[in-house]
């Protein structure tokens, strides 16, 4: 985890890394090892449509619970089907879903059952391609479970195609007020590409046994991230809540009353699977979507697959420079001093654009800093949160995205 760095350094890192995970709403991701895993699937036991590689019976937290196909495997044996070649970077198998349309046995599921108490905050992460052009407006494709108690209560993705892309929703609390009149929450601004890999990664957090915030992490197949819940707001077609996002309703500014969380069962949460429901609404197209690197733990953001390829600081951080949306800043040098008062009281990095709207915040100065360090690397409990050459940097204490050049 900290390779190549003095004893001083890493006792350094891992300080930062306590102080900046303890700073709400900093997103801080550990290259997590399984000491907090619950569930884990790579679908690596074997391929085709058996038990064996449905439930990935080698798995190793245990397998999948269940699984079904609509009609049978025998007489639907294209509906669900494990395959090799098509994964993300550091995988090798994948589950390829077919769509199918609304035909009676066009849906099918892999379950993983109670793999955690109720009311006890998890993180989900999962890759998924889809390639399933204009197929729905609606499929749910990751969910607790296929009774209408369970998915009205979370749905982690809903997809819907499009012609230039397809666009995540998610439900969340939809049998209780306020939401219960706006309970989807679709990914506004940009579509994801098809033919591309995508990992998701959520927090299920229990505010109170009932009440739940989920937040999200959408990163491409180079490891950038390009949504989280601040680009989620409610479905237009419900007409309410039109200017709020999901960090708004959770912020208590917008829109809910006050409310910050949604209320759920507990017991409807304990449960996890993935597929297709076949609704009504989709198309027959015969094409694909594929999931992969499924991970469930209780301590951290999961982060990428091991083995992946992660991207690496360049070797002269001394040649960086930031820019901000909307102007430029001077280059960033290494060895920026923080100071030493606490804090919640030192002033922003004085790095700005000249007019004083480009500063960034001392929180991800520090991460900064510290991840351009003598070395030039970046710890793995800053890497989520940095950005590198050529990728965007997310300042999320003061908003605002950077660019790294």
């Amino acid at each position: 985890m900290f390779s190549g760095r003095s004893p001083v350094s890493r006792i350094g890192c891992v300080l930062l890394f306590a102080f900046l995970a303890a700073i709400p709403g900093l997103l801080v991701t550990a290259n997590a090892s399984s000491g907090g895993v619950l569930f884990q699937s790579n679908w690596d036991t074997a391929l085709g449509t058996s038990d064996a590689a449905f439930r990935d019976t080698s798995a190793p937290f245990g397998p999948w619970s269940v699984f079904e196909v609509g009609g049978t495997v025998a007489g639907n044996p294209n509906e669900m089907v494990v395959v090799s070649g098509v994964a993300p970077a550091g995988l090798t198998n994948s589950l390829r879903i077919q769509q199918q349309g609304s035909s009676a046995n066009g849906w099918c599921r892999v379950a993983k059952q109670n793999f955690t108490p109720p009311s006890r905050d998890y993180y989900l992460r999962f890759y998924i391609r889809n390639d399933d052009v204009s197929g729905t407006s609606q499929d749910h494709v990751v969910q607790p479970g296929i009774n209408a108690a369970q998915h009205l209560d979370l749905v982690y993705l809903n997809k819907g195609e499009f012609a230039n892309g397809w666009r995540p929703r998610m439900t969340l609390g939809a049998q209780q007020g306020p939401n219960v009149t706006a309970p989807n929450w679709d990914l506004t601004g940009v579509l994801l590409a098809y033919g591309r890999w995508y990992r998701f990664e959520y927090w299920v957090h229990f505010t109170a046994p009932s009440r739940m915030q989920v937040r999200i992490r959408i990163y491409d197949d180079q490891g950038v991230l390009v949504a989280t819940e601040s680009n989620f707001k409610p479905d237009p077609g419900w007409g309410q809540w039109l200017s709020a996002t999901l960090t708004s309703y959770y912020a208590g500014t917008d829109p809910g009353g006050g409310i910050t969380d949604f209320g759920i069962t507990p017991s409807n949460l304990v449960n996890l699977e993935f597929g297709g429901n076949g609704p009504a609404v989709a198309s027959n197209t015969g094409r694909f979507w594929y999931f992969a690197g499924v991970q469930v733990r209780n301590d951290t953001w999961p982060g990428p697959v091991d083995g992946a390829p992660a991207p690496t600081m360049p070797s002269a951080p001394g040649g960086l420079k930031l820019t901000r949306l909307g102007g430029e800043v001077r280059p960033w040098t290494a060895g920026v001093q923080i100071g030493g008062r606490d804090e919640a009281h030192r002033p922003p990095v004085a790095l700005s654009d000249g007019g004083g709207g480009g500063r960034m915040s001392t929180h991800l100065a520090a991460s900064w800093a510290a991840a351009t360090s003598a070395t030039g690397r970046a710890g793995s409990s800053v890497r989520e949160h940095l950005g590198y050459r050529g990728r965007r940097l997310h300042d999320k204490c003061r908003d605002r995205w950077w660019a790294v050049a």
